[in-house]
């Protein structure tokens, strides 16, 4: 007797643009920048009176106090074209949507205050031109961050695009951007610049404890990366996140009187003890690196990162509804872990467009 077969459930319903179409821009608007476009910190660029008269330069590289960035990198609008339509989510969210795009020409015309959290993994500028074999067909793949102009060219391209995600991110938003030693401590100083040294929340080292060293070099081997946490103001969302620690441990209880911490005592005036099994997430974060035998996760990009640090990241700063891009990383959407973080539990999790128009790549995920 033959089996019946169980009925296909009827695909959900297009809507919006599909597969083809183009989307107009959004009208450019030529008006000059805010007087309060970025922070006023007179005090705390101030030097010292007895230095007498020092140049302290108190706007970010690249930066044209009538035209922003804009005089630097024009504003061009451009029309985008649905080459793909994906679905792997719930069909009730709202779609998400993958750039294949400058991002910066796509941030400009996105809304302002749109966005809860942005996470950037931006060239390093290590130097270097990153090549790898790709896919089935041993595709050549490659990107290059060999900068022209050293340090001041490279921090007015990346202040160019931070200024855009701040526009971008709502009051109670933050920014996570994801370096090394050869720029985070430049970047920082642009950071505060752009969004105030006030608006400095984190600054997340990332250790990665399992990176094969060169003993050659003569030198300590670097074994972390930082990403620099801002809040669009000091109203940026927070979640303090309990991590689960390898064995449970016996700890003294704490209690406050008077506004002090104290051990606490039973009636017997006995020490009370509890066991803990978790610990409140820090600073210091010991992740892995992703191995070339890692087959779980490891999908072959030269600067991949593990799924686990995106979700610390979107827990720490996201809530239910978190409107969250990913820039310059878009790969790491092949990570079930990190699109469960991104759609917050949800059945499957999100649905995507795929847009054309230049080659860098930008995510705007929708959590439900």
């Amino acid at each position: 007797m033959a089996k019946r077969r169980k009925a296909r459930s009827p695909e959900p319903e297009v809507s919006g643009p599909v597969k083809g179409d183009f989307i107009a821009p959004p009208e450019a608007s030529e008006t000059d920048e805010r007087e309060d476009a970025l922070p006023r910190q007179e005090e705390f660029w101030r030097p010292p009176v007895r230095f007498g008269s020092v140049p302290v330069e108190k706007e970010p590289l690249g930066w044209d106090r009538r035209r922003g960035f804009r005089k630097l990198f024009p504003h061009v609008p451009l029309p985008f074209q649905v080459i793909e339509r994906v679905t792997f989510g719930h069909p009730e969210l709202e779609p998400n949507r993958l750039f294949w795009g400058d991002n910066l020409h796509v941030m400009r015309q996105l809304p302002s205050e749109s966005i809860d959290l942005i996470y950037i993994d931006p060239p390093f500028f290590s130097g270097r031109q990153y090549n790898v074999i790709f896919g089935d067909q041993n595709e050549l793949r490659s990107f290059s961050d060999i900068r022209e102009g050293g340090m001041p060219g490279y921090l007015i391209w990346l202040n160019a695009r931070l200024y855009e995600m701040k526009r971008l991110l709502k009051k109670t938003g933050s920014i996570c951007v994801h370096l090394d030693w050869h720029a985070v401590h430049y970047a920082r100083v642009e950071l505060d610049k752009i969004f105030g040294h006030g608006c400095f929340r984190n600054e997340v080292v990332w250790y990665y404890y399992n990176k094969m060293h060169d003993r050659r070099k003569r030198l300590l081997p670097r074994a972390h990366d930082a990403i620099l946490v801002f809040g669009k103001t000091s109203e940026a969302k927070y979640n303090q996140v309990e991590i689960p620690l390898e064995q449970p441990v016996k700890r003294l209880a704490r209690k406050k009187i008077g506004g002090r911490a104290v051990n606490a005592r039973d009636e017997d005036g006995n020490l009370l003890y509890i066991t803990k099994s978790s610990r409140a997430l820090d600073d210091v974060w010991r992740i892995s690196m992703l191995q070339p035998a890692d087959k779980t996760y490891r999908i072959g990009y030269p600067t991949e990162k593990p799924p686990r640090l995106l979700e610390w990241l979107i827990k720490t700063s996201a809530t239910k509804g978190t409107r969250s891009p990913i820039s310059f990383a878009a790969v790491v959407l092949r990570h079930s872990r990190l699109r469960r973080s991104l759609a917050a539990g949800s059945p499957a999790t999100s649905r995507g467009w795929r847009w054309r128009s230049r080659p860098t790549a930008w995510h705007a995920g929708q959590s439900s």
